[in-house]
């Protein structure tokens, strides 16, 4: 057997004709599935991955910073905020984020079962919230979804609070806070017409800068770098103590 054979593409009788095998290959040669794939392959001839072989994004193919001196901040923070706006916060229940899916679960059990894990096999788990810049906790806030981040704080907390009660004489998990209000969060955004201001710590409003990614790795990784700076309300351990505060 030889797989993807068909017998049918031959001319195996006399009554056929190689008109018509050409008509059953010019489905895939000529129309729509033979342009994909010859699209697919023109874009890929040039295809450069973004990002490294440990995860990290590749400074030198930085998508986001090659389009930037084009479009500016402001005009890559609006595209960004309509995206959010019309494809997940407004859309149906089916494409809008939430913590529990009949088709997935309980994201929070998940973390659950992450945190068991990582405790069983000594590792060492920190956590954090990603520090979106303050436009989109606000467009959050306007679209109605305040509740639900702030339930979802209140659910890492109460995971990470449930561990360190079984395990009083070992070292509790830490989770800290980006996602909220702070000086690197707040930054100003360039108007629309200036596209020569660049941005410290952001390049539009879900994705943050080399240097921002380095301070959350500092809070994060409990270490000091004296070139960096330090700012007390970026990145506050959370606890089941100060969460309502």
């Amino acid at each position: 057997e030889v797989f993807g054979y068909d017998e049918k593409r031959l001319v195996l009788t006399p009554d056929q004709s190689c008109f018509e095998t050409f008509l059953r290959e010019s489905e895939g040669l000529l129309f729509l599935q033979g342009i994909k794939a010859s699209v697919h392959t023109l874009i890929r001839q040039d295809f450069q991955e973004n990002y490294l072989p440990n995860g990290m994004r590749d400074r030198e193919r930085n998508s986001l910073e090659r389009g930037m001196p084009l479009a500016g901040h402001r005009a890559a923070f609006k595209g960004n905020e309509a995206y959010y706006i019309e494809k997940i916060w407004t859309a149906g229940a089916a494409q809008r984020y939430c913590l529990e899916a009949e088709s997935y679960g309980s994201t929070i059990d998940k973390l659950r079962t992450l945190v068991r894990f990582a405790r069983d096999h000594d590792i060492e788990l920190r956590l954090f919230f990603s520090p979106v810049h303050a436009r989109m906790l606000i467009l959050a806030r306007e679209a109605g979804l305040w509740t639900m981040i702030e339930e979802v704080k209140r659910a890492v907390v109460q995971v990470i609070a449930e561990d360190a009660a079984r395990n009083l004489a070992r070292k509790p998990f830490q989770l800290r806070d980006f996602h909220t209000f702070s000086r690197i969060t707040t930054e100003p955004v360039p108007t629309l017409d200036d596209k020569d201001t660049k941005m410290k710590w952001y390049w539009e409003v879900s994705h943050y800068k080399w240097a921002t990614g380095n301070l959350v790795l500092d809070r994060v990784l409990e270490h000091s770098e004296p070139s960096r700076e330090v700012h007390a309300d970026f990145g506050v351990l959370l606890t089941a103590k100060n969460i309502e505060d």
